[in-house]
């Protein structure tokens, strides 16, 4: 599933804020003053949910010996 930005449309790996169940980019929440918002005890926009990357087991690295 993609996420688009509520407000430009675009398509966004990581959200910054979410006003409801609506993701908003990074750019547009800081244009629009919402990550201090975000912040404030009490709010109803919630901070974007930042999850590691999802490793699949069936592809083999390119570089085995390698650890991230």
């Amino acid at each position: 599933m993609k996420w688009r930005c509520a407000i430009c449309g675009r398509v966004t790996l990581q959200p910054a804020v979410m006003l409801g169940a609506e993701p908003i980019g990074p750019k547009c929440a800081r244009r629009a003053g919402l990550l201090k918002l975000a912040k404030r005890p009490g709010s109803r926009l919630f901070p974007g949910k930042r999850s590691a990357p999802h490793r699949d087991a069936k592809t083999r690295d390119l570089f085995e010996g390698l650890a991230a």
